[in-house]
């Protein structure tokens, strides 16, 4: 009998706990500092781009490549960031470069024109729930569903209720990579639950839990500090 997915990731959560509670006690300070420190202090059209940008140049890319890539991006000038050509020129080592350009042109131009478009709605009349606002950013051309998750927690890295599910997230809790893009909406929320379970035992976010775990995944430990700094260069 075909095991189900609820039963995949209730195993696989088991299995690693253990060791990811150890290694998150010991790392939660610095995790903290990290998402602290790419945190957007404004709503600018310059760091709406760039967490628009990031999210869509790492679909499918190795972490490098994405970096790579966005910094010669961040370099166009406001002028070049209108032209589909210097774009994919810019992208060049990406996948889905045709795809990728066009999403940065039109990140570009929504992001020039309204960047206040891309808080999340809060205050008690109408408060925005964090689905809602992955979703409302899922309607951009060029994001999916973990990139658009991704986009939302670079924008609020210390407290979004979200987690970006990507290959290694996948892997981390034993589902098969080729359901990267294509889980339901369903199959995506009940991989979540297990993250925000970890992520109120550790006292953090929940996208904080999820980069404590894809690091601890990777065995190697990236602070996005990329994101934040002039020009997209450590």
């Amino acid at each position: 009998m075909q095991e189900s997915f609820q039963s995949i990731i209730d195993h696989a959560d088991r299995e690693w706990t253990g060791r990811l509670n150890a290694y998150a006690q010991a790392s939660r300070q610095k995790y903290l500092d990290f998402a602290t420190f790419i945190e957007p202090t404004e709503f600018t059209s310059e760091e709406v781009f760039k967490r628009l940008a990031f999210s869509i140049l790492s679909v499918q890319t190795p972490f490098d490549r994405t970096c790579g890539a966005f910094a010669r991006v961040l370099k166009l000038t406001l002028k070049q960031r209108a032209s589909l050509k210097t774009l994919y020129r810019a992208t060049a080592g990406c996948m889905y470069r045709t795809v990728k350009a066009r999403a940065c042109y039109e990140a570009w131009r929504f992001a020039e024109e309204n960047p206040q478009w891309f808080k999340r709605r809060e205050g008690p009349l109408a408060p925005e729930s964090w689905h809602e606002y992955r979703m409302r950013l899922d309607s951009l051309y060029g994001l999916g569903k973990a990139k658009a998750t991704f986009a939302a927690c670079l924008f609020y890295p210390l407290t979004a209720d979200l987690a970006c599910l990507d290959t290694w997230m996948l892997k981390q809790f034993h589902l098969n990579t080729s359901l990267n893009g294509r889980m339901t909406w369903g199959e995506y929320c009940a991989v979540e639950v297990k993250v925000r379970k970890h992520a109120k035992r550790w006292r953090v976010g929940t996208f904080v839990a999820q980069w404590m775990i894809w690091d601890h995944a990777r065995g190697s430990v990236e602070s996005h500090s990329t994101i934040a700094l002039p020009g997209g260069h450590k």
